[in-house]
């Protein structure tokens, strides 16, 4: 039966159950004592199975009751679970409010007993308890008891103070104490005028399911991942106080915020796309650091058509000097007759340097950047300073159409 949406007061006039405001107040979590079974019917003058089990937080706490169960005791101490308190989503908890009450129904008595919101809101159960001799307990999520009511005549070794023996035309109902002994807790009262509260249990969703307790309301400083998972809102874990954004003139850099990286003066000179023989190993991409300080190439990398290829971990360059990477160093193949765009670009994406593509690239020539022009030279120079090509009497740099990238 869905619940949480009405509830009501059986033997009088329905009612909504007001709901607690609980978004500042953590549940507790199977705390002895603090529910407590209140009231118990285990037959009426209509059926034998007209039955019904009441629940009282004692405290001002709400409860978390996700996953307690109630559970019977036949007159030979044998004990089977009847009814669990389960909600339909792993996100969202079972709670009592507290000093609120919630009542447990056999499904013959909700059928003997109608309401006019057709008990909406309330818990259910089949009904078996027995009337002479026989007992109740209530268990929390790791199965253990949190209160047992036994009634009837059991042996001292089980329970020396039992309450009295149930009729179909009486109940058992605590006093307003709980000292553990069901004698002097419990009294034997007619069925007749008795009212039962039903529908109290919220099922409330846990925003934040990977922490301790439950979380009403996303909590200060914290945001949901994409795993739905509560974590720091703090972007710079590594700066006093909580930073929701970045401050001006830092980035975020593995985690960190770090003043904002200014790329330094760093160029692509030179390409070889096509070398003779076997391209893997022969090809290559230059770089000139034109600055006056070493240079980590950890915090560059170069992009070509789209795709992002970083230099090798702890690649430095030094001041005024030239430095090349093979294919295989870099991890990619340059096109022989149809290059793409290279770019050279920061870590925190901006653009360093760009290369226009290239076309039809001949045999064992270089990709050059030479008197402030791309131009082709035959004179390949890795890690050191481009040169123009050389051209004998009759040669002519042809480009080489045997091969197709």
């Amino acid at each position: 039966m869905k619940r949480r949406i009405a509830g009501g007061v059986l033997m009088g006039a329905c009612a909504g159950v007001m709901l607690a405001m609980m978004a500042t107040v953590p549940p507790a979590r199977a705390v002895s004592q603090s529910v407590v079974i209140r009231s118990i019917l285990a037959a009426d003058s209509i059926d034998t199975n007209d039955e019904l089990i009441e629940l009282e937080n004692l405290s001002a706490q709400p409860v978390d009751m996700t996953d307690w169960s109630l559970v019977y005791i036949s007159s030979t101490n044998s004990m089977t679970s009847f009814h669990t308190f389960r909600t339909d989503s792993a996100t969202t908890r079972l709670i009592l409010p507290g000093h609120t009450r919630e009542t447990v129904f056999s499904t013959k008595y909700i059928a003997n007993h109608p309401t006019a919101n057709g008990y909406n809101g309330a818990e259910s159960f089949s009904g078996r308890m027995g009337l002479a001799t026989a007992g109740v307990e209530l268990r929390d999520d790791t199965d253990t008891a949190v209160d047992t009511v036994r009634w009837g005549t059991w042996p001292s070794s089980v329970d020396a103070s039992p309450a009295p023996s149930l009729l179909a035309t009486t109940l058992l109902q605590r006093r307003g104490i709980d000292t553990d002994n069901n004698r002097a807790d419990f009294e034997s009262l007619p069925q007749l005028g008795k009212q039962f509260t039903y529908g109290s249990l919220q099922e409330l969703e846990d925003v934040c399911i990977n922490l301790e307790g439950m979380q009403y309301v996303l909590p200060d400083a914290m945001r949901l991942d994409e795993s739905g998972s509560c974590v720091s809102a703090d972007v710079c874990p590594n700066i006093t106080g909580v930073q929701l954004e970045v401050p001006v003139g830092q980035e975020l850099y593995r985690g960190q915020c770090e003043l904002e990286f200014i790329p330094e003066s760093i160029f692509i000179t030179e390409l070889m796309p096509n070398p003779s023989g076997v391209d893997t190993g022969n090809e290559f991409i230059e770089l000139y650091n034109d600055g006056d300080q070493q240079v980590e190439l950890d915090n560059y990398y170069l992009e070509i058509a789209g795709k992002r290829v970083n230099f090798p971990p702890g690649s430095t360059m030094s001041a005024k000097a030239y430095a090349s990477f093979s294919d295989g160093a870099l991890g990619i193949v340059l096109a022989n007759t149809q290059g793409a765009e290279l770019t050279l670009k920061s870590r925190n994406q901006k653009i360093v340097d760009e290369v226009p593509a290239y076309s039809n690239a001949p045999i064992d020539v270089a990709w050059a950047w030479i008197n402030d022009s791309w131009q082709y030279t035959n004179q390949p120079t890795p890690n050191a300073k481009n040169s123009l090509s050389k051209v004998d009497d009759g040669e002519v740099l042809t480009p080489d159409t045997s091969l197709v990238v």
